[in-house]
């Protein structure tokens, strides 16, 4: 028996016409996550108990603050449903003195397997006592105490604008109850947490790389060198339009990347260039235009590591 007791686009005529693109360049990085925190020292003494085995006696307290928010801990008790001549085993999982308890009890016909839980809300109120007894009916008992708190698996993207803005996803488990995202420890905005996944705006940082923490009611989770700012990548001429070209006439005309990593490549990935006019891999349109009109289209910077 189980029982718990009480308790639009430009256009010019006449002359050479650009749209240069050019985004936030994203670093790669491996991400590095960790655990929430490590288990607390009643936690990691309760892991070391194993299994009690028939015959066999255990007894011993553990308080409060010796645990963290979010562990709980657990009792799998098989009972062979035999009755004894004792008739005394029993589990308990109880404060100190024995009250507010989670108790199993032994009789005949509960043979199988039974387990009790005592939750983190009551661990970190009472403290716990583990109290087993197994010379009759019982089998083994095999106590075990494990986390509840949040684990980050992944976060996308892992870089972004120093300017911050970038909205982020963070996968993990134990997620609905954060509350709380940071940078380098200045917060995030606009996060919302389901029990697999996080949202969040970064805010603004200067460039680098710096761990990212979820905090809420069950624990934290780090995720150590997780996000990297970087400064965004533009290219120069900005938008519009070029200094004009005269057809028959060689024109030149430098279009120059900075931020992200250098070197760069360039490739015109919208419209097309004026008959007699190409564009370099160092970003230079040249060439004699043998051709009269407006021309637009896009020329798309690429830094080293592929991002644009």
């Amino acid at each position: 028996m189980i029982r718990k007791t009480a308790a639009p686009e430009p256009r010019a005529t006449g002359y050479l016409h650009a749209v240069l693109v050019g985004f936030a360049m994203l670093w790669t990085l491996l991400l590095g996550a960790l655990p929430a925190q490590a288990a607390s020292p009643a936690c990691n003494a309760i892991n070391a108990i194993g299994t009690i085995y028939n015959p066999g006696q255990f007894s011993h307290s553990y308080p409060a603050a010796s645990f963290i928010d979010g562990e709980e801990v657990t009792a799998t008790i098989v009972d062979a449903g035999v009755f004894g001549p004792m008739n005394g085993d029993a589990v308990f999982l109880s404060r100190a003195d024995y009250t507010n308890a989670y108790v199993y009890s032994s009789d005949t016909g509960l043979a199988g397997t039974h387990t009790l839980t005592a939750p983190s809300s009551f661990l970190r109120a009472n403290g716990l006592l583990v109290s087993i007894t197994a010379y009759d009916s019982i089998s083994s008992v095999t106590v075990t105490c494990s986390g509840t708190s949040p684990t980050v698996t992944g976060i996308t993207p892992t870089s972004g604008s120093t300017a911050g803005g970038t909205a982020v996803t963070l996968d993990g488990t134990n997620l609905a109850n954060v509350t709380s995202v940071t940078f380098d420890g200045v917060a995030a905005t606009s996060v919302s947490a389901t029990a697999t996944s996080i949202t969040a705006t970064t805010p603004a940082h200067a460039p680098g790389i710096v761990n990212v923490t979820v905090s809420g009611t069950t624990g934290s989770a780090t995720v150590v060198n997780g996000f990297t700012y970087i400064v965004p990548m533009t290219v120069s001429p900005a938008a519009g339009p070029l200094p004009g070209a005269t057809a028959g006439t060689a024109y030149s005309q430098a279009i120059i990347a900075s931020g992200g990593t250098a070197p760069y490549g360039y490739a015109v990935t919208a419209g097309a260039l004026p008959a007699g006019v190409t564009l370099s891999t160092g970003g230079t349109l040249s060439g004699t235009p043998t051709a009269v009109g407006t021309f637009n289209f896009t020329v798309t910077a690429t830094d080293a590591n592929s991002f644009t």
